[in-house]
């Protein structure tokens, strides 16, 4: 049975380095991430928001990345005071490497504080609902790790840190959206109409105004009309993978995943998944780029991509007949021989040996 948002999918694939890649929810372009589940992506230097409008590799620790916004609001509480542009005032600063003042640049005290009260709500808020529902995830930096509240040497990096710091609220907006979807996993089933997560946070201490704000924010909206960053699965891993994928189509984030022989033969020994094939069409118009100027040494790298196969073996008579007695149903195997039907295939591999 299909997973709720399967019903009305708008699949679309690409061709990257000769994967096929798929998804049933976004025709956006994006950029194919480095594979590497594991690492911290927040370690790098010059960190800002727009180092996080690509999709990752999804994972139990970082897989909340998919729930960036990428156009957020900040028109509503909470986020309100971050609509306008901060004052930055002339301060006099005494450092350990100077004996008299020095004149610096920062936000006016007053603004500071109206952040840092709006970025401690976000980070206790995300604290209670992590530890109290159990859920994984690595939190981000928090925005005043950007220097929003300390004096700078100049007007310039002032507001240059002002702004980082202002767009990395989107990232806890992407952070505690994940947490909240969460809470229907990981949390008890409401007795109430408010939802789990909003009876915790009210009992410690959040108020109605603060808790409907969010509720009604960028937050909580879901769907095509709140474009989300989205992730990559690798669905056909791990079990875990495949129930990741069913999660994020249910809240309308965007996916990707590989295309190739292994989900083809995934699917076809579980009807249960007939729901992730794309449709042919889709294949065919991504492989519609060999039509155009047929290209055998793009050709052989899909098939060797698709098949799996060593990149150094050529792919000759012997082997393409064996690939059809064997995958003769493959729609992405016989769409590639017919467009190279008047073709010599003996010569399949020339130029990319």
């Amino acid at each position: 049975m299909a997973p709720p948002g399967a019903d009305n999918l708008k699949w679309h694939a690409f061709l990257q380095d000769g994967v096929m890649y798929c998804s049933p929810n976004c025709s956006r372009p994006v950029i194919m991430p480095h594979w590497n589940v594991s690492a911290d992506p927040f370690t790098g230097p010059r960190l800002c928001r727009e180092m996080f409008r690509q999709p990752i590799w999804w994972s139990d620790i970082w897989g909340w990345l998919g729930f960036i916004p990428l156009a957020p609001s900040y028109i509503s509480v909470p986020f309100e005071p971050l609509c306008w542009e901060p004052v930055i005032e002339e301060t006099w600063v005494i450092t350990k490497d100077s004996p008299t003042a020095t004149r610096h640049f920062q936000m006016r005290e007053k603004d500071v504080m109206i952040w840092l009260q709006k970025e401690t709500l976000l980070f206790e808020a995300a604290t209670k609902i992590r530890l109290k529902y159990h859920i994984p995830g690595n939190p981000p930096p928090r925005p005043s790790c950007f220097g929003y509240n300390r004096p700078h040497k100049s007007r310039a990096i002032a507001i240059k840190m002002t702004v980082i710091s202002r767009d990395w609220f989107t990232i806890w907006m992407g952070f505690l959206s994940y947490l909240i979807v969460q809470t229907t996993t990981y949390g008890d089933k409401a007795s109430t109409p408010l939802p789990c997560w909003y009876q915790l946070l009210l009992s410690h201490g959040f108020t109605d105004i603060w808790l409907s704000g969010l509720l009604a924010s960028t937050i909580c909206l879901f769907g095509t009309h709140n474009p989300r960053v989205g992730v990559f699965i690798q669905w056909t891993k791990q079990q875990v993978a495949l129930l990741a994928v069913e999660w994020f189509l249910s809240h309308e984030i965007p996916i990707w995943f590989i295309w190739s022989k292994k989900e083809e033969d995934t699917i076809a020994a579980n009807s249960k998944l007939a729901y992730l094939h794309p449709p042919n069409e889709v294949l065919q118009n991504a492989l519609q780029i060999l039509f155009q100027s047929p290209s055998l040494p793009l050709a052989t790298l899909v098939m060797k991509r698709f098949f799996n196969l060593e990149l150094g073996n050529p792919i000759n008579d012997i082997t393409l007949n064996l690939l059809w007695l064997d995958d003769s149903s493959s729609f992405v195997l016989n769409h590639i021989l017919s467009i190279f039907s008047k073709e010599d295939n003996s010569h399949l591999d020339e130029g990319t040996a």
